[in-house]
């Protein structure tokens, strides 16, 4: 019923004073008040303000029943506020702050200090080189996805509109997500209070004891640690940032959210559009991923919004994972659970189960069983037909989309397209059917378009807009001058060069693409 409601209502107006968007600033009192982008005229632009559409008071409410401040987007909006239009939101996750130096880790001490007041780079603030790189990567693939739904949302005849939101932590500073904004973006802060909750739910009740022997009180570490500058243990960090992208369940003021990850593109706007208009039409359907190694992947998924969704997701991040009985949340077994199951014979050891992966399987698949998988599982690591609640969307569709280009994914924590060490040595294994030279012509296709970023910054005179730009270009070139080593056929790589798309095979099904490689 809240699918139906909001998928046909129209969305609200535009709301111009700020006494409105000061809703989205509820703030719980407790052991400290979380930094946030303040709403105020000197600090935002009139756009930003214009836009700001105050987020559910339900979904405030939400939040502050387990001290978490949710915020609204900033920047303008490019949907239609028409009866009969709907807004989808394309949303990406950006965080600076990733695992901390390895050594030693005693109560009081900290580990790597990121240093606020230095920069690495020139124009932003960033707290180291592979910050600076990360953060170019952000303002590509940000320019990248900015072009392609601005072509979306010019077609005659669609009533499908897209903005793009880049949600992120407080590890990046507000002035430098205007460069965001001003490409057509916008940007959405999830404050450390979400991490509080995720910390003080994961060590609840004396779980994961190994990790925090040294804390006497849990709750008060959790609640009063700095993620920039308190050392947090290396695998916890992931769990921290991989569990936020959730946070677009609370954009109520869209039909649905589609995920992309920073380090891939969507090929195609059909590719989404076709999934889009099935989720639209199917209140049942509240989740489209695939699934793979964990039973639903993450990295790019179609997602319903409301206030039930993101209530069952701060529910299980309050109660905390468990190996056994996974994210209960509600109190109840877990039915991927081996307890009293007998007839599932998997458990919640999968990749990805104490944050976004396992999050999405507890909250789409198991509690709500409203999960359809995007394509057949086919993954020998994890066989979905022996889940009691896999559903698969329907044949005819699926076919349709493997008729189209679907989307480049640069997969894998080595070798991303914005480092340094790009395309400089052979170190990555390719994954089961995929080539090196897939693996390498991906990253000449990512890196194909750095135009992009000046002419969506035209008026900007930022040092790191022109850096990053180098950056990209160099890159791409390194990348077309190593790839034709693994290739059997040099001239599809420069092809690439050329026309900076290669279709991949694992991701695209066109058997007879002249651009397919023949090695493949």
């Amino acid at each position: 019923a809240e699918r139906a409601t909001m998928a046909s209502r129209t969305l609200l107006a535009p709301l111009l004073a700020l006494g409105f968007a000061s809703l989205s600033q509820a703030v719980w009192k407790g052991h400290r008040e979380p930094n946030r982008i303040k709403m105020s005229k000197k600090r935002l632009k009139r756009e930003d303000v214009d836009y700001v559409v105050p987020l559910d008071r339900e979904i405030l409410e939400i939040g502050l029943e387990h001290a978490v401040e949710f915020q609204a987007p900033l920047g303008r909006s490019h949907c239609k506020k028409k009866e009969g239009y709907e807004c989808i939101a394309m949303v990406t996750l950006a965080s600076f702050v990733r695992p901390n130096k390895k050594g030693p880790w005693q109560e009081g001490t900290t580990g790597e200090v990121l240093d606020e007041r230095v920069s690495a780079c020139p124009g932003i603030f960033a707290p180291s080189e592979s910050a600076c790189n990360f953060f170019c990567g952000v303002l590509y693939n940000t320019a990248y996805h900015v072009n392609l739904l601005k072509d979306a949302n010019r077609r005659k005849g669609s009533k499908i509109r897209y903005d793009l939101i880049v949600m992120h932590d407080e590890s990046i500073e507000g002035k430098d997500l205007q460069l965001i904004r001003d490409m057509g973006a916008r940007t959405l802060l999830i404050t450390n209070s979400l991490k509080h909750l995720i910390c003080r739910g994961y060590y609840k009740d004396g779980k994961h004891t190994l990790w925090m022997s040294r804390i006497k009180d849990p709750v008060q570490y959790c609640t009063q640690l700095d993620f920039k500058k308190d050392f947090v243990l290396p695998g916890m960090q992931m769990i921290y940032l991989q569990s936020l992208k959730l946070t677009a369940l609370t954009l109520t003021e869209y039909a649905a959210t589609v995920q992309v990850d920073i380090d891939m593109q969507i090929r195609s706007i059909d590719y989404v559009d076709i999934q889009v208009g099935y989720f639209l039409k199917h209140p049942e359907v509240e989740l489209i991923s695939e699934t793979g190694y964990a039973p639903v992947s993450a990295f790019h998924y179609v997602m319903a919004t409301g206030k039930e969704l993101t209530k069952i997701w701060i529910e299980d991040l309050a109660e905390g994972f468990d190996e056994h009985t996974g994210w209960p949340g509600d109190g109840k077994p877990s039915k991927l659970t081996r307890d009293g199951v007998e007839h599932v014979d998997i458990d919640w050891m999968f990749i990805g189960n104490d944050r976004d992966q396992g999050l999405l399987t507890d909250i789409f698949q198991i509690k709500r069983d409203s999960f359809y998988a995007r394509v057949r599982p086919m993954n020998e690591s994890f066989d979905a037909s022996k889940l009691e609640k896999m559903k698969l969307l329907p044949t005819s569709l699926m076919d349709e989309l493997d008729g189209i280009p679907k989307y480049n994914h640069c997969e894998g924590k080595d070798n991303k397209p914005w480092g340094n060490n790009v395309c400089t040595e052979d170190n990555m294994d390719p994954p089961s059917g995929v080539t090196k030279c897939d693996i390498w012509s991906r990253r000449i296709e990512f890196l194909s378009r750095p135009e992009l970023l000046t002419e969506l910054l035209s008026g900007s005179d930022n040092e790191f807009v022109k850096q990053c730009t180098a950056k990209i270009k160099t890159n791409h070139e390194r990348c077309a001058n190593f790839a034709p080593q693994f290739c059997d056929h040099p001239e599809e790589v420069d092809r690439t060069v050329k026309e900076g798309w290669i279709p991949h095979p694992r991701y695209d099904g066109h058997e007879n693409n002249p651009h397919t490689h023949n090695k493949r």
